[in-house]
């Protein structure tokens, strides 16, 4: 019998057990009764359709029951490493595409004038440069962007001046550009206290 045969089966039973049942009964009686039997047969129909059926079959008795017993099995320590894993696998697809679409390598420093710095680029040449601070420690000034302008390795000077709070730490820099495929790229260069000195200070 193919499970397409449940159907016709199914209305028979239903109508069988009804008028067996709604002999004497109320309406709401014969209601209540006939479709508690609906539910059964089709409860029946899904059941044997979840072995007869290769999809069902493979969803219903292979991929769920290892998708449930993997949740049981999952504890927190679990959940941890596959973060960790994850959050692995993040970063080396980043450092991969770094690697195809070439990285700049910042690197700042005072210049002899006070008030002036020099930001350098010892990577791969990049556009649309600006460079930021936290201002607890530095101040940046006017000219601090460079926008539709190639930066390489020759340098560019921008305004700025140090605080006494990063004269003693060093200054953590925010520099953000946009890379040789046209995407926003963000990156972050320290200098200690000893390059934010002007050597004529």
């Amino acid at each position: 019998m193919g499970v397409e045969t449940f159907g016709p089966v199914g209305v028979l039973i239903i109508g069988f057990f009804w008028n067996k049942w709604a002999e004497g009964k109320t309406w709401e009686e014969s209601l209540s009764l006939g479709l508690w039997i609906a539910g059964a047969v089709l409860v029946l129909v899904l059941f044997v359709k979840s072995f007869a059926v290769q999809g069902w079959r493979e969803a219903v008795w292979v991929r769920l029951p290892k998708r449930i017993w993997g949740l049981r099995l999952t504890t927190p320590e679990d959940r941890q490493k596959l973060m960790k894993n994850g959050y692995d696998d993040h970063a080396q697809e980043i450092e991969l595409q770094r690697s195809r679409v070439g990285w700049p390598s910042w690197f700042v420093k005072a210049t002899q004038w006070p008030g002036s710095f020099w930001l350098y680029n010892n990577g791969a040449p990049v556009r649309n440069v600006r460079i930021e601070a936290d201002p607890e420690y530095f101040n940046i000034g006017k000219l601090s962007a460079w926008p539709n302008e190639t930066f390489d390795a020759i340098g560019r000077q921008f305004e700025g001046a140090v605080t006494e709070k990063g004269l003693e730490e060093g200054v953590t820099f925010t520099v953000t550009w946009i890379d040789s495929t046209g995407a926003p790229q963000l990156g972050k260069t320290t200098a200690p206290p000893d390059r934010l000195i002007h050597p004529s200070s």
